[in-house]
């Protein structure tokens, strides 16, 4: 119905043509709008359409043409199993946004633990909804209430009281509402728990990638000595354990495979056959293919 009252503004306001109930395709680029409206189910009737500046695109003929198709991806699975490392790589050679949700709740996490509340409580943690703004930055920067948190909140003291915060519902419906707004607009790879399951489950590609404990361990290791954050290996597997737990057994949207999720498993895998293995994916469900 949206669709059918943007065509007869545009075309009768802004072109002068008629719309007529048929079959054909209309799209027009509006990026203070989406990036790109598509239109099904009219005919312009319109000999000569001058160019205006939305760029409008008449195809008598062709039924079916998207111009800047808007796609979600969705990468699901349990901590450690590289879900961020492998969005952002997919992100960036599709020129798709990248949703860091991990970071977002991360953030919420070290806003709780800075007001000197318990995570471990949920009506602690919740009454800072109010209170606080979290940002993603293009550059991957994070912000929490306008502190720069991007490094703090991978320290272990965030690690390990994360998912408490993320299997509160209403810090949840918090985020979730945002992320979803980002989703709305422009392509997206998103990563987490429940983004084919509950954020996105319209997503056009869905995938839960996993791992095996060992291995999930010894690459969350692997990264926080890159990090210069020291842990311990038996630490680092400890708390992988209990966030599979806790994130599997959340009362409010669980850690559990979308119905239509491709499974990947990538104990055997390294970072960049895992993104070919996602790149293709991504092309077999929805035909956009990547540019190296």
């Amino acid at each position: 119905f949206f669709d059918r009252l943007a065509a007869y503004y545009i075309v009768r306001n802004r072109v002068g043509g008629i719309c007529f109930d048929r079959i054909s395709v209309f799209g027009i680029q509006r990026e203070n709008l989406f990036p790109c409206i598509h239109i099904i189910h009219f005919r312009i009737i319109h000999k000569h359409i001058p160019v205006i500046t939305e760029k409008v695109y008449i195809y008598h003929r062709v039924d079916w043409f998207f111009q800047q198709k808007i796609i979600s991806v969705a990468i699901d699975g349990p901590a450690a199993a590289g879900k961020s490392t492998i969005a952002k790589r997919v992100a960036k050679i599709l020129d798709f946004t990248y949703v860091d949700t991990g970071a977002m709740y991360r953030a919420f996490t070290y806003a709780v633990i800075k007001a000197g509340l318990n995570p471990e409580s949920e009506a602690e943690s919740c009454s800072i909804i109010p209170n606080t703004d979290i940002e993603l930055l293009p550059n991957g920067t994070v912000l929490c209430n306008g502190e720069d948190v991007t490094k703090v909140i991978r320290e272990p003291l965030v690690s390990g009281n994360v998912s408490y915060i993320a299997s509160y519902k209403d810090i949840r419906l918090a985020l979730v509402e945002l992320q979803r707004k980002m989703a709305m607009s422009k392509s997206v790879v998103m990563d987490g728990r429940d983004i084919g399951t509950y954020v996105l489950p319209n997503a056009e590609v869905k995938i839960y990638q996993i791992a095996s404990v060992e291995v999930r361990a010894q690459r969350r290791y692997i990264e926080n000595q890159e990090k210069g954050i020291e842990t311990s290996m038996d630490d680092v597997i400890a708390d992988v354990k209990k966030r599979d737990y806790i994130d599997s057994h959340r009362a409010f949207a669980p850690l559990r495979p979308a119905e239509d999720a491709v499974h990947l498993d990538t104990d055997n895998l390294t970072i960049d056959e895992v993104v070919e293995a996602v790149l293709k994916i991504i092309e077999e469900k929805t035909g956009v293919k990547a540019c190296h």
